[in-house]
């Protein structure tokens, strides 16, 4: 030790330092990710003790050492967490968020902050995970340790043992909070895509209106390319030459689209990316009938002016269906037309259905 020596010294650019010997931290912003990364920190480090707990053999030197900040770690990755999902989800304004930093460690009132937006959002899209369980471990943890400290520090400032003679379940402990661990990210990931962007009424109307006029060329369309679905992998070899030339019998041939008008194949290229994102969970959708509706008809809004697509105008280079396998058309353009057939009447969507 020297008078001079620097503990926390920070890595410079243009100074050489062994990757593994530093790390990155404070370049995650002041938002939710931030929050949701530190989560994850606390998380993994308190499994990585508790892996280390199961490699002592039972020395309780090391297990009641590591015990006591694996909890911390665990309590610690729950407010964490707690306030990413506040922040993520239910925070609207600089002040909310500053008035939610004020509550502090208490676990409960964390959740009942972010309770309303989570009920709120349940009711609209559903979920698996039960909230009245999370919220029993929640509070269970909360009885436990209300102000973040008992795991901290021996003795409270009345000089009392924050939990004298006690003996905690590791195991349980470990159990419980993977459970909960696995709840919490349940529920962002029900939660998470949903679709927030709004577009004026005419133009969800323009489109609804032009989606009606050409769903029968959809059904047609979707027809032909039935017939070259071919969901028998294929293997070749590179050595192969003449089977690699030879086209797969799951491609569509472009003489199919020479039978269709510009505004047709904007209209599939569209519903490819929407019946995609659909069936590939990169959005979630409401329960409600008419609220699904709506939100498939801005994901296809949202889809066409990516593509730089008008209806009533040349269709131009970024239509990219052509070339993608059969079934991968088949499957994701049925997937929107499942919900935008509603727009139809009961009559002809009948027909449309075959």
């Amino acid at each position: 030790m020297k008078i001079d020596d620097v503990i926390f010294k920070e890595v410079t650019d243009g100074r050489s330092v062994d990757p593994s010997q530093y790390c990155h931290f404070g370049w995650e912003g002041t938002g939710a990710y931030a929050f949701a990364r530190y989560a994850d920190a606390y998380y993994e480090s308190a499994c990585s003790l508790y892996e280390k707990i199961q490699q002592s053999r039972g020395q309780y030197s090391v297990i009641d050492s590591l015990g006591i900040t694996m909890c911390f770690c665990y309590r610690h990755f729950v407010e964490l967490y707690l306030k990413f999902i506040y922040v993520k989800y239910a925070c609207k304004t600089e002040e909310e968020y500053k008035d939610f930093l004020k509550i502090g460690h208490n676990l409960v009132e964390l959740w009942n902050a972010a309770k309303p937006t989570l009920k709120a959002m349940k009711d609209r899209v559903g979920t698996t995970v039960n909230l009245n369980i999370v919220e029993h471990y929640i509070k269970e943890i909360n009885h436990f340790d209300d102000q973040s400290m008992s795991m901290r520090y021996p003795i409270n400032k009345e000089l009392k043992q924050m939990h004298p003679n006690t003996r905690l379940d590791l195991l349980n402990l470990h159990d419980r909070m993977h459970e909960l661990h696995y709840a919490l990210e349940g529920l962002v990931y029900d939660y998470a895509n949903q679709i927030t962007i709004s577009y004026p009424i005419k133009e969800m109307e323009d489109f609804k209106d032009a989606y009606r006029t050409m769903a029968h060329k959809v059904s047609a369309f979707l027809d032909q390319v039935n017939t070259f679905v071919d969901r028998t992998p294929r293997i070749t070899h590179l050595s192969d030459v003449k089977a690699l030339l030879t086209p797969s019998p799951d491609e569509v041939p472009m003489t199919v689209y020479e039978a269709y008008s510009d505004d047709e194949i904007m209209l599939f290229d569209i519903l490819f990316y929407t019946g995609r994102d659909i069936k590939h969970h990169e959005v979630t959708l409401p329960l409600d009938e008419t609220e699904r509706l709506n939100d498939v008809v801005k994901l296809c809004l949202y889809n066409m002016k990516n593509s730089r697509f008008v209806f009533g105008q040349p269709k131009n280079n970024e239509v990219n269906i052509y070339g993608k396998c059969a079934s991968a058309q088949y499957d994701n353009i049925i997937e929107a037309k499942k919900i935008l057939d509603e727009l139809i009447e009961p009559k002809r969507k009948d027909d449309l259905m075959g």
